[in-house]
């Protein structure tokens, strides 16, 4: 970088934020990028955002399982207070879930938030990850199924439950934020170029971010 005589001696090796317009940016593919391996800037401001998401989706998620798990407490039990109960629970977990998506859709993340992205760093992982615990706990828990046919049907019923809710949670815990976080560079795209607002906050941080240690970059996304 060239360095005007007399200037400030700039932190950064790299160009700064305002050399290359947003879409510039936001245009270049990095196919390597990685949640655990965050390089620039607006990589980011993608998957802090995801993150964020994430936590709203996952959300979603319980609620659907809060409604199998009172289904299957409620068939085992006979009662249909577990399934008036876990309802409930259900609606406060699905209305909690959009408020924080929509949160993290419309807003800046908090810069002063630390987020520790562990697990899957792909949507493959996560599914894969979610599907051969679950399998090697449905086998395991299934296996006794014959020796507990001849007892009670609700001890079946809430075995089977068992089985399927754990589905529910791996799902909610693995797959679905590591899905969302693989799409985090395309759902910042998207935002960008459909949301004026977003677009607007993108371009005062390009106009105004500085690097504060020598490695650090604004872009590529």
């Amino acid at each position: 970088m060239n360095q005007v005589p007399g200037g400030p001696v700039p932190v950064s090796q790299f160009p700064v934020a305002t050399s290359r317009s947003l879409d510039s940016w936001l245009s270049d593919q990095n196919v390597n990028a990685d949640p655990r391996e965050i390089s620039t800037r607006l990589q980011w401001v993608a998957f802090a955002r995801a993150a964020d998401i994430s936590v709203g989706a996952a959300m979603l998620s319980l609620g659907i399982t809060a409604i199998a798990i009172g289904f299957f407490w409620g068939a085992a039990a006979g009662s249909i207070v577990p399934m008036i109960v876990f309802g409930i629970v259900a609606v406060l977990l699905v209305l909690l879930g959009l408020l924080l998506i929509h949160r993290a859709r419309s807003r800046w993340p908090n810069e002063r938030r630390s987020r520790v992205i562990r697990g899957a760093g792909t949507a493959r992982g996560g599914w894969f990850a979610a599907g051969g615990i679950w399998l090697v706990f449905a086998v395991i828990l299934l296996s006794t199924l014959p020796s507990l046919a001849s007892r009670e049907e609700g001890i079946v019923i809430g075995l089977v439950g068992i089985v399927v809710c754990m589905a529910f949670l791996l799902v909610s815990g693995l797959a679905i934020p590591a899905t969302v976080l693989a799409r985090a560079r395309q759902s910042l795209r998207r935002v960008a170029s459909t949301d004026l607002k977003y677009r607007t906050m993108l371009e005062q941080d390009r106009l105004t971010w500085h690097p504060q240690f020598g490695d650090q970059m604004y872009g590529p996304l």
